[in-house]
C-alpha cells in the first residue's frame, strides 16, 4: 500500500524449459549434419518440384567459386548438363517423368572462372508424407574434376 492505494502486480510463468531443450537439440542435430556434411560430400542439395534449388551446402562455393546463397531458386538444369544425357534437353525429362533416384551420374558445371567440373551427383525424389505427392529431390554431388583427369593423362601415357 502506497498513499492509500493498494497496488498489486499479477504475472502468468511458464516453463519453457522443454521448448529450450528443443532448442539446443536442434542446433545438436544442424552440427552433426553440417559436420557430416563435410566430410561425405562436396554438395548436398535439394529442390522444389520444378527442380529449382531449395537448399545448397556451403561446401559448393569451393567447388564452383560462387556463394551458396546466388544458387537458391535456379534450375539446377540451368547450372549445368548430365554427361549422359542423349535427349538433348539437358537430362531433365528422365528426372521429371520418371521421378526416380539416381546415383553417380556425372554433372557437368561450370565454375565461375568457366572451367567445367565433374560431379558425381546422386539423388532421392521426395514426396509429401500426408499425400505422397511428389515435391522435389534431394541428393548429393562430389567433384571427381581432379580423378578423371588424372585417369585420361594416365591413359594418353599408357598411349
Amino acid at each position: 500500500v502506497e498513499d492509500g492505494v493498494d497496488t498489486r502486480y499479477a504475472g502468468i510463468y511458464t516453463d519453457v524449459t522443454l521448448e529450450a531443450e528443443a532448442v539446443i537439440e536442434a542446433a545438436r542435430t544442424e552440427s552433426r549434419f553440417q559436420d557430416i556434411i563435410r566430410s561425405t560430400s562436396d554438395w548436398v542439395w535439394e529442390t522444389d518440384v520444378e527442380l529449382n534449388l531449395t537448399y545448397v551446402s556451403t561446401r559448393i562455393s569451393e567447388t564452383l567459386e560462387t556463394p551458396p546463397g546466388s544458387l537458391i531458386g535456379r534450375n539446377i538444369f540451368s547450372l549445368g548438363v548430365f554427361e549422359d544425357s542423349s535427349d538433348g534437353l539437358r537430362g531433365k525429362p528422365d528426372l521429371m517423368e520418371a521421378r526416380s533416384p539416381f546415383r553417380g551420374r556425372i554433372f557437368l558445371i561450370a565454375d565461375n572462372r568457366s572451367r567445367v567440373r565433374r560431379i558425381s551427383l546422386s539423388g532421392v525424389p521426395i514426396h509429401d508424407d500426408a499425400s505422397g505427392k511428389f515435391i522435389g529431390y534431394r541428393g548429393t554431388g562430389s567433384d571427381v574434376t581432379n580423378e578423371h583427369n588424372a585417369i585420361q593423362s594416365a591413359c594418353r601415357s599408357q598411349r
